[in-house]
């Protein structure tokens, strides 16, 4: 929920207007990709590196993440907010949406570590960004405080909105029904990459996260139907999937973002991509869920998911880096 996207005309608009150096502008690619082609002022920190390199990145500024189709800027975003990261947008489209300016080369100047202070600024400028993607008029036509002060009052509202994937009195089954119905959902996917794709490489990546989502759904579904006192439980052929996953459990409510289905690619890169926003994501709900559980075996089998997400996410990363 804290996460929002900016379109490139946005990015541009802030960015121009950004005089006191507010904002800072994140390349999450491998670095190959940055030095054929990056924004300019871009900084190079790729996504797998994130995590050791995070004291380079400047907190106290509002962080855009970009990466070529705008999938790995999302994992991320993600990354960043698990880290303690709050002001975050990324790029909508990534790169391949950007119809302005580009630079070549790798980063000159050198990066300097800043302050850790975790404080959140509500700047003007960070305002009226939000106040755009919330369906406000352009940043041009704030001409009075009247308007510009209903813009303000509801990004500050949305800051207060506790962001969360899952709720604290969803119950034990309902978690692990929803989780059967997304790691279904993600297998499709998968087995359509597999299809799609061009490389035998790529291939095989996608069938081992095919054979992986299996797994994981027979240990799901096991546990579920484990459960002392719980009668009903649908078939497993019978738990459906799809669009409408979000609304199927009463007692769960799940941002729409974690259940969002893709159905066209434009190549193998943006399968890949899109594999890898989608572990990064369901990293992210596997190890909220965890934490909720008051099951400890269960606990332990969906922190277990999240690892597994994270280690399958370096694989498809690795992969992306090859095709460069």
């Amino acid at each position: 929920d804290r996460i929002r996207k900016l379109k490139p005309s946005a990015v541009k608009d802030v960015l121009n207007k950004d005089k006191k150096g507010q904002f800072l502008l994140l390349d999450v690619r491998q670095s190959c990709q940055y030095e054929s082609g990056h924004i300019p002022k871009a900084m190079l920190v790729p996504l797998n590196e994130l995590e050791e390199r995070q004291k380079e990145i400047d907190r106290d500024k509002i962080v855009i993440t970009y990466s070529r189709s705008g999938h790995v800027s999302v994992a991320a975003a993600v990354v960043l907010y698990q880290l303690g990261f709050r002001s975050l947008f990324h790029l909508d489209g990534g790169i391949s949406n950007w119809s302005y300016g580009i630079v070549t080369g790798l980063p000159e100047v050198e990066v300097v570590v800043k302050s850790t202070d975790d404080r959140l600024q509500h700047t003007d400028i960070y305002m009226e960004a939000m106040a755009v993607e919330m369906g406000f008029k352009s940043p041009h036509h704030f001409r009075n405080n009247k308007t510009l002060g209903r813009a303000r009052k509801a990004v500050i509202n949305l800051f207060k909105k506790k962001p969360k994937l899952l709720n604290n009195y969803s119950d034990i089954r309902s978690i692990l029904v929803l989780s059967v119905k997304l790691e279904k959902a993600y297998k499709e996917f998968c087995m359509m990459a597999r299809d799609k794709a061009k490389s035998i490489k790529e291939k095989e990546i996608f069938q081992v996260l095919v054979d992986n989502e299996t797994e994981s759904i027979k240990r799901l579904y096991t546990y579920a139907s484990g459960l002392e006192g719980e009668e009903g439980l649908p078939s497993l052929a019978g738990i459906d999937q799809g669009t409408g996953i979000v609304n199927i459990e009463d007692n769960v409510k799940v941002n729409p973002f974690v259940a969002k289905v893709y159905n066209e690619f434009v190549d193998d890169m943006e399968l890949l991509e899109t594999a890898v926003e989608k572990e990064y994501v369901y990293h992210d709900f596997f190890e909220q869920s965890s934490v909720i559980m008051g099951n400890l075996d269960i606990k332990a089998m969906l922190s277990q998911l999240a690892i597994e997400k994270k280690h399958h996410a370096s694989i498809l990363l690795e992969q992306i880096a090859g095709i460069g």
